[in-house]
């Protein structure tokens, strides 16, 4: 009675301490410092610290709290964490051949659903889809990476899938870059689907639940992203380096040998690789690469330590070889942009329980993640190592921090398709508790024997379900072929507005002697529509910013002939330009004097 009372307490004494940092998160103002960037934050006198100071207070202060109501009034060891991550005897899953046979069946369904795809001719996103198109463009003209582009989100998002994929078909289309996109998209499943493998190997129930939980958790995944390009996933394609990091870390939960030992090797050269993939998924992945550091040093695995630093550094060198010149203009790049980028895109966070927008989808997202936390905390006070479900609690604690980590993509832009994606991990979290939770208690109460005589049904069962799930589309694979060659071949106007349309097609006629123009509109793509590189490194006006981006596209402007202002987006922001870009503005102003007017838009001329 004595204890359950103090379990009582200790939750009552959370309980409050989430009330009042709730209470705090609504309160709590950092002073804006002004920084010569222009934006939500700066027009708000909002300081870019306050969401990050607000979440880490909300889910660490509760935590912290909680573990110490768990030390000193439940009477908990804190030796338990140094027990709880000591992973002394670990023993491969049984062989499952059958669970084998499963794993193909999904893979050829997930060809099936691919190969089934409708091509996508909806018209071209005129605002976001030019921090691609142009980029990649100018880099087949100068083979330029950051010294020929603003990189914000990272360089093969931005620049290599493009390039390549034109390269490949040496033609350059929309439609190219799209299915690319729908090929990140095909990989990104397929990891979901060994993902989901992996965690049922580590589960420890009968063979026969095994395969059950492996189905429905494969179902359950692969819903958390589509191939609708535009739309906000749970799980997007720019999680593909840190879902490899996921199956690369239960790998070595769930195996006593040293087989494993060569993957942290990629494991190590995926921590640099991950800053050219994207920036901010670079962010979680290299702490979680530290978290995994730590969990060898308590387990005194100090070869694979090793292994990852080594790994490391000759990665870096070897980067750094391989893009001589262009290197320095990645450091400066990625500098300015993790300093600046939330005070440019930032959006103030909702208040939490409120009736503000975004409100609930956020309030739902950073509750779960604290549940997740402080979940994590309890498995270990209170588990035994020698527990027969050791290994799918420590998979647990890895998720609670990627939950954690990852709501870092809300807090630079708080709007309701950033906080969708924090909600990703947060959900694979709950999902394989619940999953676990159930199967393991049916496997206590004796289910699995009572299934042994429908276990060679379930294949008709998985079959007929995900042909309605999936959307199998008999004609599109029977004529996948002439579809395809349609699609990457089309002309880009088929992608295009009447009205966009009929800019490039006029505007093409006047600037055809032009070598390079620039852009001051949020009209991005018009570059690349126009088949014209950027005479600057500024073709995605979204992301210039700070005034020391200002002056250095003014410096590069001063061999610029022809810049294209006024775009039909350029209101997106809600902050004009001549307050935004004070310096730049001007600039343009005093010096494209000559205009002509297509439709919207105004193409200026220099002097």
């Amino acid at each position: 009675m004595k204890i359950q009372k103090n379990k009582i307490y200790t939750l009552l004494i959370t309980l409050v301490i989430i009330f009042l940092s709730i209470l705090l998160w609504n309160n709590l103002h950092i002073r804006y410092q002004p920084n010569g960037i222009i934006g939500d934050y700066s027009i708000n006198n909002y300081s870019s610290l306050n969401d990050p100071i607000k979440y880490l207070t909300l889910i660490l202060l509760p935590s912290f709290v909680f573990l110490i109501c768990k030390i000193y009034i439940e009477k908990k060891r804190w030796s338990n964490f140094y027990i709880f991550f000591r992973n002394e005897k670990r023993i491969e899953s049984e062989k499952n051949y059958t669970l084998k046979i499963f794993f193909f069946i999904f893979i050829i369904l997930l060809f099936l659903e691919f190969f089934s795809l409708d091509f996508s001719y909806h018209k071209l996103d005129i605002f976001h889809s030019g921090q691609k198109l142009n980029s990649a463009y100018k880099s087949l003209f100068d083979n330029s990476l950051w010294s020929g582009s603003y990189i914000t989100s990272g360089v093969f998002i931005e620049i290599i899938n493009a390039k390549y994929i034109w390269k490949l078909f040496n033609f350059q289309s929309i439609g190219l870059v799209r299915f690319s996109e729908t090929i990140l998209i095909l990989i990104s499943k397929f990891l979901l689907l060994f993902l989901s493998l992996k965690i049922s190997k580590i589960i420890n129930v009968h063979e026969n639940i095994r395969l059950f939980f492996f189905t429905i958790l494969f179902f359950i995944l692969i819903g958390f992203i589509d191939y609708d390009i535009n739309s906000s996933d749970l799980i997007e394609s720019r999680e593909i380096l840190n879902l490899i990091l996921l199956i690369l870390c239960i790998n070595y939960i769930s195996s006593d040998n040293n087989k494993f030992r060569y993957s942290f090797i990629l494991l190590g050269a995926l921590s640099v690789l991950s800053f050219f993939w994207s920036v901010d998924r670079a962010i979680i992945y290299n702490l979680i690469v530290i978290c995994i550091l730590m969990y060898f040093a308590i387990n005194k695995n100090y070869v694979s330590i090793l292994y990852v630093i080594v790994a490391i550094t000759i990665s870096w060198l070897i980067i750094s070889f391989v893009l001589q010149d262009e290197f320095a203009f990645f450091l400066s790049n990625t500098i300015s942009v993790l300093k600046e980028i939330s005070d440019v895109h930032g959006i103030i966070h909702p208040q939490l329980f409120s009736d503000v927008s975004n409100s609930s989808r956020a309030t739902k997202t950073i509750m779960v993640i604290l549940f997740s936390v402080l979940f994590s905390i309890n498995l270990i006070l209170n588990d035994n190592i020698q527990n027969k479900n050791h290994k799918i609690k420590v998979f647990l604690i890895l998720l609670s921090i990627f939950a954690f980590l990852s709501y870092i993509y809300a807090l630079g832009r708080s709007d309701g398709g950033h906080i969708r994606q924090a909600f990703g991990y947060p959900s694979i979290f709950i999902v394989i508790l619940i999953l676990s939770a159930i199967f393991q208690y049916l496997d206590k109460v004796g289910f699995s024997l009572k299934i042994r005589f429908i276990e060679y049904y379930l294949l008709i069962f998985i079959i007929i379900f995900s042909a309605n799930k999936m959307h199998f589309n008999i004609s599109n694979l029977i004529n996948y072929k002439i579809n395809f060659n349609d699609y990457v071949y089309a002309k880009d106007k088929e992608f295009l507005e009447k009205n966009d349309l009929e800019f490039v097609l006029q505007a093409s006629k006047l600037l055809k002697n032009e070598n390079c123009i620039d852009l001051y509109t949020y009209d991005s793509p018009l570059l690349y529509l126009l088949k014209k590189p950027s005479c600057s490194r500024y073709s995605f006006l979204w992301s210039l910013g700070s005034e020391n981006n200002q002056k250095k596209f003014i410096n590069t402007l001063m061999n610029t002939n022809v810049i294209i202002t006024n775009g039909k987006t350029d209101d997106w922001g809600q902050i004009p330009f001549n307050l935004k870009y004070p310096i730049l503005d001007k600039y343009i102003n005093d010096n494209f004097t000559n205009e002509i007017n297509i439709g919207v838009r105004k193409i200026k001329f220099k002097g």
